[in-house]
């Protein structure tokens, strides 16, 4: 099983260190209000960003997506996933 990271204390402080720098900017900019999010939904696979060896994507493009909201941006990528409908060149 290959795992990108073992639960540690180290991930966890790198985690929180993380969130807090992601916060530093938001609050930065105006509590967010002038920051656009944008996630790029293409060539998914089902393997973890880190795995050294990931399988080959098994969804095509679905799209470019933005946002105010970075929640909301990340709800409408997982709905996006979970009710696309298979085409052409997909593997699933």
């Amino acid at each position: 099983m290959n795992e990108c990271w073992s639960h540690t204390a180290n991930q966890d402080g790198f985690l929180e260190s993380m969130a807090a720098a992601a916060q530093a900017v938001h609050n930065y900019y105006i509590g967010g209000e002038r920051i656009l999010y944008i996630n790029v939904v293409n060539n998914l696979s089902v393997d973890c960003d880190c795995d050294n060896h990931p399988v080959a994507p098994e969804m095509n493009d679905i799209g470019i997506l933005a946002s105010h909201d970075p929640v909301a941006l990340d709800q409408a990528c997982v709905d996006l996933v979970f009710y696309y409908p298979s085409k052409e060149g997909d593997d699933a």
